[in-house]
């Protein structure tokens, strides 16, 4: 018996707010189809959600034509998680999905429990809950990761290979646009956006590629934010904001700059729900990565629609079935996977360290994020990115 917890039900989740199913969901019932899993329990804080919850789940039925149990169950705080816990037979792991300010409480609960643990970017809202949540988890010895599932796109695995074969000589400077439609914060978010921004949600992803492609270590911040039409509907975040990041980089004889432009902005028409584009250059050329246009539009009387096929979408199976896959799909299979192979001693957890985005990995994009809000509050003062205490982080 096997059986893994997810805490949240929201977009990621199940797609709730949007015409999507989610990811992590479709990726659980897929393994609880093919029985890797025996059980997958979804916890939320209220009736009510419960309820949207079974909603969810029947519409994602029906798009699959089959279906699977999954138990759902009530925790109105992270303190009466470990009750649930309880409830589970050999529960090898627990995919936190909650609003960003509440990640430290439940990501504490989880470890506190000796429960293998994926967190949802961002690891923290502060360096501080990171740094605590990283040393938790070390000195329990409890595996502990983000759910950084941009590292298993094909378009950034080759970006790391490009650098790893220094395609294009020394990296110079990098661009990265990020925007989604201003309906994910002001309806899908509504709730608690105004605890978060736009580099926690969106730009936290590309300051971790760019970890991940090159093992370079942020030095310093210069960062804008512009209000607008959040705050003229009562969300207390930016519109928009702009982050340089100065990189050092290994065997680089000089800084790297990322310029990155986030947004939550684009507007209702919009062809796909985020636009994302990462370029480099280089000494001896330059990389164009459309993270967006990605060969697949979609003409209908719903709209236009670019779809992002890579990430998580819903396939015919060639039996007349539907399946999900993507990267985003084998994001959450990865995880389950390794908490199995950690149970069953497949695996030793110093393995797992050196090859993920661990608690300790993922601090770094948490400490830019100190940064950026830092700079924003100076008017754009470049701020130093404080990682002294994010040691021995390798990847």
């Amino acid at each position: 018996m096997k059986s893994m917890a997810v805490i949240g039900s929201g977009m990621f989740v199940t797609g709730r707010g949007t015409p999507s199913h989610g990811t992590v969901i479709p990726a659980l019932v897929m393994m609880l189809q093919d029985r890797t899993l025996d059980e997958v329990v979804v916890v939320v804080r209220s009736e009510e959600s419960e309820g949207q919850l079974r909603a969810d789940l029947e519409r994602l039925f029906e798009c699959l034509g089959w279906r699977v149990g999954i138990r759902t169950a009530v925790a109105r705080s992270a303190s009466e998680v470990q009750a649930v816990f309880d409830d589970c037979a050999n529960l090898v792991g627990c995919i936190v999905c909650t609003p960003d300010s509440s990640h430290c409480d439940y990501g504490l609960a989880c470890l506190r429990a000796g429960v293998a643990t994926l967190m949802v970017k961002p690891l923290a809202n502060t360096s501080y809950e990171a740094r605590l949540l990283t040393e938790t988890a070390e000195d329990l010895g409890v595996y502990a990761a983000v759910e950084f599932h941009k590292r298993l796109d094909p378009a950034n695995r080759r970006l790391k290979l490009a650098f790893a074969n220094g395609l294009i000589g020394s990296w110079h400077t990098g661009l990265v646009e990020y925007s989604q439609r201003r309906s994910i914060p002001m309806d899908v978010f509504g709730k608690w956006v105004s605890e978060s921004n736009v580099y926690n949600y969106l730009g936290v992803h590309y300051a971790d590629v760019i970890r991940f492609a090159t093992g370079g270590e942020p030095v310093r911040v210069s960062a804008h934010g512009q209000y607008g039409i959040l705050l003229e509907h009562g969300l207390q975040v930016h519109d928009t904001i702009q982050v340089l990041v100065e990189y050092e980089l290994p065997a680089h004889g000089q800084p790297f700059q990322l310029y990155m432009q986030l947004g939550w902005n684009d507007p209702p028409a919009s062809s796909a729900i985020s636009h994302q584009r990462i370029q480099v250059v280089g000494s001896e050329g330059r990389i164009d990565s459309d993270q967006k246009h990605r060969g697949h539009q979609e003409l209908s009387s719903k709209g236009l629609d670019d779809l992002n096929l890579y990430f998580t979408q819903p396939f015919l199976d060639g039996r007349g079935g539907v399946q999900f896959g993507g990267y985003g799909i084998d994001s959450i299979h990865q995880f389950a996977r390794d908490c199995m192979a950690l149970a069953e001693g497949a695996v030793e957890y110093q393995m797992l360290y050196e090859s993920r985005p661990v608690f300790r990995e993922a601090a770094f994009s948490t400490a830019v994020g100190d940064a950026v809000l830092r700079s924003i509050e100076s008017s754009g003062e470049w701020i130093d990115v404080d990682t002294s205490w994010i040691v021995g982080a390798r990847n």
